[in-house]
């Protein structure tokens, strides 16, 4: 054959990776993206028997079978917002709206930190009872991380170690993300929704029915660069799925005219 003949099809890709909860017919419950993707990865691993004639004297193989297929997936994700952590940590995302705490009862510590109850705080008043007979001042008698939501007794103040102060505060809106609330493996249909960009930003589409995600192995909460974590799983067979020439676990479309 000429090679003048060949026509090659070559794949950069980028584009939109989207995560959607499934129903208990196996569809999808609507799609979320979930932000910057900068790997995306299907990986596909055989396990298989190979016989071995005894004929030839050779002990060649002449028959392979294959006994198992695992199919796993792989992404690099760099937004972390509050719904891709909760679902990397097998717990639950939600956002606390702005209020206020009054009265919370805190034992203070002479030169050490105390953890409030809310972070994002304004507007702090730190008293010796419900009804403060003293109202003790910033910097003189404490220091406060507004922010964070914790406060320090100064020895050199007015409050006493191991006394029981009284906080009022306003607190702002804050997002929460419980770890590790659930031991089951989230299960997400997948969707890749992205562009060949070697082929003149062609669309490509990647169904995966069934990703069971692991526990993310690790999160950078100190570092140089932009953080990103690696979430990875499990490419389930979807037995919700028809059989007989479609796929019991991801599908891949190319628009290539």
């Amino acid at each position: 054959m000429s090679t003048s003949q060949v026509t090659s099809f070559y794949y950069s890709g980028q584009g939109s990776v989207l995560l959607a909860e499934r129903d208990v017919s196996g569809n999808a419950l609507g799609f979320t993206p979930v932000g910057n993707v900068t790997a995306l990865t299907l990986g596909i691993e055989v396990s298989k028997l190979e016989h071995k004639e005894s004929v030839s004297g050779s002990r060649g193989i002449d028959k392979t079978l294959i006994q198992e297929v695992n199919v796993s997936m792989s992404m690099v994700m760099e937004s972390l917002f509050k719904e891709n952590l909760a679902v990397a940590l097998y717990g639950s995302s939600s956002s606390v709206a702005a209020g206020s705490i009054s009265d919370e009862q805190v034992v203070a510590r002479h030169d050490k930190w105390v953890a409030l109850s809310e972070p994002n705080l304004s507007a702090v008043v730190i008293g010796d009872d419900a009804v403060p007979t003293n109202t003790y001042i910033e910097g003189t008698d404490y220091l406060l991380n507004a922010a964070a939501g914790s406060f320090m007794a100064l020895s050199t103040g007015g409050i006493a170690d191991a006394q029981t102060v009284f906080v009022d505060a306003t607190t702002g809106g804050h997002d929460v993300v419980e770890g590790f609330i659930s031991s089951a493996a989230p299960e997400r249909w997948l969707r890749f929704e992205g562009l060949n960009t070697a082929e003149g930003d062609k669309t490509v589409v990647v169904d995966v029915y069934k990703f069971a995600i692991d526990p993310l192995a690790e999160l950078a909460l100190i570092n140089e660069e932009l953080a990103e974590m690696t979430v990875e799983g499990s490419v389930l067979q979807d037995t919700t799925k028809p059989t007989g020439g479609t796929s019991q676990y991801f599908r891949q479309q190319y628009v290539v005219v």
